[in-house]
């Protein structure tokens, strides 16, 4: 029996008696048992190291915790120490009553009626205040255990962490002052922005931002600034 490069077998012989046929098919028995692999069982898997055994606790225990604190994000074991000092606070705000687009990404407009809030403003709204230390980090969640909202500590042991502010306020007051906005309202409140650096997704092709030459002069100098 012969095969071709595809794969398809055929017989090189012309069968004229009995003898011929008789010996065609002896050459198909040899041909099939030359070809056909033995059936073997599946190999025994090692066994399992102590470093193995331990990962896989190590994982089951993870799983465990998270399913007791679903409220409390995965982190890293590299990273636990950062966020060892990491709070929640469940208020009683349920975040899926807001109004939202139907992509659901961003919340829809609606008409502001005044022109500044005070905090006053907000607790007859029946809002609540929230008492923070300002160093340890505080997460807010709604009743169902949705974040939507963090209010982030400075980094643990860096004595520099007030000087950078205060020198990042100092730059954005300074640019602000340079900068040439446009009239249009910013739909995340009463302020004034401006968006620099990349910008992608929606299908287009990242690029960069333009501005005019004025305004480049000044986010360059402001994206300069050394930390």
């Amino acid at each position: 029996m012969r095969q071709t490069r595809s794969g398809v077998v055929f017989l090189p012989y012309e069968v004229h008696s009995q003898e011929d046929a008789i010996k065609i098919g002896r050459s198909i028995e040899a041909w099939s048992a030359a070809t056909t692999s033995p059936v073997t069982s599946p190999p025994q898997s090692l066994p399992r190291t102590r470093k193995q055994v331990g990962h896989t606790k190590r994982r089951a225990n993870k799983r465990k915790e998270q399913e007791k604190n679903p409220s409390r994000p995965k982190i890293r074991s590299s990273q636990s120490k950062q966020y060892q000092n990491t709070y929640v606070f469940k208020t009683q705000f349920n975040i899926r009553a807001l109004p939202f687009t139907r992509a659901g990404f961003i919340g829809k407009r609606f008409e502001v009626t005044a022109e500044h809030y005070t905090l006053q403003d907000y607790i007859d709204e029946g809002f609540g205040v929230v008492k923070w230390d300002g160093r340890n980090t505080l997460g807010l969640v709604d009743t169902e255990d949705l974040l939507f909202g963090v209010l982030v500590g400075p980094p643990a042991g860096d004595k520099t962490w007030p000087s950078v502010v205060m020198e990042v306020e100092r730059c954005m007051a300074r640019a602000k002052h340079y900068l040439r906005f446009k009239k249009k309202q910013d739909r995340q409140g009463r302020f004034m922005t401006i968006a620099a650096g990349l910008s992608y997704g929606g299908g287009q092709m990242p690029g960069v931002l333009c501005h005019s030459k004025h305004n480049n002069k000044v986010i360059r100098e402001l994206m300069e600034n050394p930390p």
